[in-house]
């Protein structure tokens, strides 16, 4: 008989016939005598479905035979303990990368705390501390586009004497980002305040002003105590 019939009819007698015991049989013969065949591999992926409709350790089959179903188990075994290692190992990595992002979010929280309480300062000095170190002179340059409208009611705004209020607010926000970013790189580089802050603005071409900010990045004695600055 071929292959095919062999398999065909353990499959008959496994899903039409309920047939467990023949089936399983069937599927044996199959593996046993065209062991590199496709149905050979399709007899031992059907064999491990019988496990539950039929005790396989009571089956009166040859050495042979339960040499290829331990062969079949075993396999399973080991497939199913790579499948466990490998869903172990995935929760692994999954705990220790929302602890790297747990800590990641501590530490930009800290630097967070750190940068909103740095001192700035248009003096040299800060009352109650001295200068141990000056670690850096730092420039930050922001440029904003004022655009014709916000001219154009600026220019309005100053012929009656008023307050161009769409033009200062973008001033503002951008002298409000050049601080916190001088901010931000004084606790970069370990700083605990700047002095001598000087704020500038230029004009450029095409509607736009440039906020300039310098300041010299500082270490103090003693050093300044960011965990008692309230949020």
């Amino acid at each position: 008989m071929t292959a095919q019939t062999l398999y065909q009819e353990a499959y008959t007698a496994h899903y039409k016939k309920k047939d467990y015991h023949n089936a399983i049989l069937g599927y044996l013969r199959v593996i046993e005598l065209y062991p590199d065949s496709n149905e050979a591999r399709y007899a031992r992926q059907q064999i491990p479905n019988l496990e539950h409709n039929i005790s396989i350790q009571e089956l009166n089959v040859s050495e042979s035979q339960r040499s290829i179903l331990a062969g079949i188990f075993s396999a399973i075994r080991g497939q199913k303990e790579q499948a466990e290692q490998a869903k172990e190992k995935k929760e692994q990595l999954k705990l220790e990368r929302e602890a790297r992002q747990q800590a990641q979010q501590a530490q930009r929280a800290k630097l967070l705390k750190r940068v909103k309480s740095i001192p700035l300062t248009t003096t040299m000095n800060i009352d109650g501390y001295k200068v141990k170190n000056y670690i850096d002179i730092e420039s930050v340059e922001v440029v904003i586009g004022t655009g014709i409208i916000s001219e154009f009611i600026s220019d309005f705004s100053d012929f009656f004497g008023e307050r161009s209020t769409p033009f200062e607010r973008k001033l503002a926000e951008a002298k409000k980002y050049a601080l916190d970013r001088m901010r931000y790189l004084a606790a970069n580089k370990g700083g605990d305040a700047v002095i001598g802050v000087d704020i500038d603005y230029t004009e450029f071409t095409g509607n736009r002003i440039g906020v300039v900010v310098n300041g010299t990045i500082v270490k103090l004695d003693p050093p300044f105590d960011f965990s008692a600055v309230e949020e």
